[in-house]
């Protein structure tokens, strides 16, 4: 299961900063508006009020979801317990057999994705069986993944949501989708619904998914697409709070751009983000007061603007952090660092050429014992010589390493090596043994 985003330090556009707060959950805010949005409950156990099958009920099994979790770390029980308990007129299906139907009923790509993303991986349900009713399986994965071509699973909005539903799956995102997404951004950081790259008009919706997608994707927040992507929210915010969709306040938008900017490590609790400025009134501000005192937060008649309200207040679930690789670190410094474990960020390829010529390219993040631990390898290939070069990163050392002579074994996908290092940065200089190994996950 994807790692949740829980890191309390984040970097913003100009500086490191603590994160805005979410809500917490079961407050009398999101409990009205999930109290609300039961009242939506169709016969059928869906929450499609406006007639649009698979629209809003993924967003509401979301937002009761959301709101049912009691400690910062996500419990799928939770979830799922929330959701099954509420039932049409009390005793009729519930939303998890609802979508059993439509999942059945033949969807696309697209469709298969959003569920994954929204319900099936969040309430820790099958998502290559997903069959709540217990009349036949569906394999989400698959409907998802015959879609795809080319790194396009059908629409922009299908291949964002496919994007974050790799990384739900803790699959990687192909490269062609992470391509075919970057290369739909606008010149003014913004991406819209056709994914047309040439136009003028972009919207902060498919702005903010765009950003979650990168960043599940495993972009670095700091990636120029990204700070552009923001650069855009920061553009279009309300000079009242929130961002406003058709000249009007839009729950939806306000929702996304928070989920946005969290995604992206900015905090949003103060006008720095953008630039600075008095009378700022926060997205978190402006979303609370359009609540109504049913607890709806009214947009265009459905139940969609209260769920995504719910998410964007919350934010309990999405954003996603990027999968992790699977790769697992060795390098031990003789008197210095000893990094050893699973990255829980970054990934570092192994490639071995047919002359035998072994490269080893990429960065991560370790949990050493004594705090994360950043690594770093990379290759030049010298004519006929590889020469490897790596950083290490931990325990108060920064070690510039030379690898040579490595060695890779093919079953395992594993690479390593032993070198001596000088450390110049500490007198007397003083020559140390490295040793180091890469078992490459993906």
């Amino acid at each position: 299961m994807v790692r949740r985003l829980a890191a309390v330090l984040a970097v913003s556009l100009a500086a490191v900063a603590v994160l805005a707060a979410p809500v917490q959950a079961g407050t009398v805010q999101t409990q009205s508006a999930v109290n609300w949005i039961r009242t939506k409950q169709q016969p059928d156990g869906g929450f499609e009020v406006a007639g649009f099958p698979g629209f809003e009920t993924p967003d509401a099994v979301l937002a009761i979801a959301e709101n049912a979790q009691t400690s910062a770390v996500w419990s799928e029980t939770q979830a799922r317990t929330a959701v099954q308990a509420v039932k049409a007129g009390g005793t009729g299906p519930n939303a998890l057999q609802y979508l059993d139907d439509f999942a059945s009923s033949g969807i696309n790509a697209g469709q298969a994705a959003k569920l994954i993303v929204l319900v099936t991986e969040p309430l820790g349900l099958s998502s290559t069986a997903f069959d709540p009713r217990g009349n036949g399986a569906v394999n989400l994965v698959g409907t998802m993944d015959s879609g795809y071509s080319a790194g396009s699973y059908g629409e922009l909005a299908a291949t964002l949501y496919a994007a974050i539903a790799n990384a739900a799956l803790g699959r990687p995102v192909p490269a062609q989708t992470v391509t075919l997404i970057r290369s739909a951004q606008q010149a003014n950081g913004g991406w819209n619904y056709g994914g047309d790259p040439s136009g003028d008009y972009a919207d902060v919706d498919t702005t903010g998914l765009a950003i979650m997608a990168l960043v599940a994707s495993g972009l670095p927040k700091t990636h120029l697409d990204i700070t552009q992507g923001v650069a855009y929210l920061a553009a279009n915010y309300s000079s009242s709070g929130g961002w406003e969709s058709f000249g009007s306040f839009s729950p939806n938008s306000t929702a996304v751009g928070m989920m946005a900017l969290t995604a992206a490590g900015v905090d949003f609790s103060t006008s720095a983000w953008k630039g600075g400025g008095g009378g700022y009134v926060t997205p978190t501000s402006a979303l609370l007061a359009y609540q109504q005192p049913s607890g709806e937060f009214p947009a265009w008649g459905n139940t969609f603007g209260t769920s995504q309200a719910v998410q964007g207040l919350l934010r309990g679930w999405l954003p996603l952090e990027p999968a992790p690789s699977g790769d697992v670190v060795s390098v031990k410094i003789s008197g210095g660092a000893d990094v050893s474990g699973a990255l829980t960020s970054g990934d570092i390829r192994i490639i071995a050429d047919g002359l035998g010529v072994v490269s080893v390219v990429g960065s991560g993040t370790v949990a050493d014992d004594t705090g994360p631990a950043s690594v770093t390898f990379g290759i030049q290939r010298l004519w006929f010589l590889p020469v490897y070069t790596g950083q290490v990163a931990a325990d108060g050392w920064t070690a510039q390493i030379w690898f040579s002579g490595a060695q890779y074994a093919s079953a395992t996908r594993t690479a390593s090596g032993a070198s001596s290092w000088f450390d110049f940065s500490r007198w007397p200089w003083t020559g140390r043994s490295v040793a180091w190994s890469v078992r490459d996950g993906a």
